[in-house]
């Protein structure tokens, strides 16, 4: 009966080790807590409060870097051809672009006057384009954090801007019912 006590007893001192963990964001060490008490019957895989403590510590302990930064809603993100940046367009009028390998915040886009809605890499992976929901988009260049071109002549909120695979147009669309396309390394609208 003694040994049953001080095991249960181990195993609770392990779940508030990996709550702990959890909570500082030690999300590795979370996880090897919380299995731990499991294996020592606290934390039956049956308990449903066991298996909450188990899958919580496991998602976290997938997380690779945190992206934070931005005072408004994330509202679209997208990743750089070669997988080492990200850029993040936010309601808080700016778009980000960060490195992938250690969640740094490397340029801060700042221009639009509302929302920034969509953000994609051209497929070089130098060049960022964002959609606001002032009607503009704009190009950037991702090596220096800088606009390089301004895309105005929608008459409403811009909803999406992407690249074509050649990286030569850009495709906006509007909620003013149209969509336009421009030359990528002009800003000038084609069509």
């Amino acid at each position: 009966m003694k040994s049953r006590e001080v095991g249960r007893q181990t195993s609770l001192v392990l779940a508030s080790a990996a709550q702990a963990a959890s909570e500082i964001q030690s999300y590795d060490r979370a996880l090897r807590y919380a299995i731990l008490a499991a294996r020592d019957g606290l934390l039956s895989p049956a308990s449903p409060e066991a298996e909450a403590q188990l899958v919580r510590a496991a998602h976290a302990s997938m997380l690779l870097v945190r992206l934070e930064g931005h005072r408004g809603a994330v509202l679209d993100a997208a990743l750089s051809p070669d997988g080492h940046r990200a850029v993040t367009a936010s309601g808080d009028t700016t778009a980000r672009v960060w490195n992938m390998d250690t969640g740094e915040a490397l340029f801060t886009l700042w221009g639009h006057k509302k929302a920034v809605v969509s953000a994609a890499f051209s497929p070089d992976g130098k060049r960022v384009v964002t959609a606001s929901d002032d009607a503009t988009a704009r190009v950037w260049d991702v090596e220096r954090g800088e606009a390089v071109a301004l895309l105005a002549g929608h008459l409403d909120k811009v909803r999406s801007a992407i690249y074509s695979t050649d990286g030569r147009r850009i495709l906006t669309c509007s909620a003013d019912g149209t969509a336009r396309i421009w030359d990528a390394a002009s800003g000038k609208l084609i069509t």
